[in-house]
């Protein structure tokens, strides 16, 4: 089990509000998905948890929902951190299974946009659930 390194004071302390931009335009193409197959394959579900822990830590917000629209589930990223290039940008993914979605958003998160989102973010165009 991942467990919290914080201190109390760190517990504490009042977060900063960071206001909403928008959405990071990153869509995957059907040539991503073998190289996503290939990252997802050299994580265990233990990386991703310590991923999506990392960023918890960092003062991202993740949530998870269901998409009626495309009939998917959704993994959302948000940076909350005042001090990040990317604070108030929500990067988003979506599949059919949340474990699939999860690892999807860490994926381009990772791989495809080096944490940089803002500063990588390539739209490419998707017919598919799954991006």
């Amino acid at each position: 089990m991942v467990r919290s390194k914080t201190t109390d004071k760190e517990a504490k302390s009042k977060p900063v509000k960071v206001a909403f931009k928008g959405f990071v335009e990153c869509r995957l193409a059907d040539h991503n998905r073998a190289k996503f197959e290939l990252w997802r394959e050299a994580h265990g579900v233990n990386d991703f948890w310590d991923d999506i822990h990392e960023k918890l830590m960092s003062n991202y917000k993740i949530s998870f929902s269901y998409d009626s629209y495309n009939d998917a589930m959704t993994a959302s990223l948000t940076c909350n951190n005042p001090d990040h290039p990317d604070a108030g940008w929500c990067l988003t993914a979506r599949s059919d299974t949340i474990e699939e979605a999860i690892a999807t958003l860490m994926f381009k998160d990772e791989v495809l946009l080096q944490h940089g989102w803002t500063e990588n973010a390539q739209a490419t165009i998707s017919k598919s659930k799954w991006g």
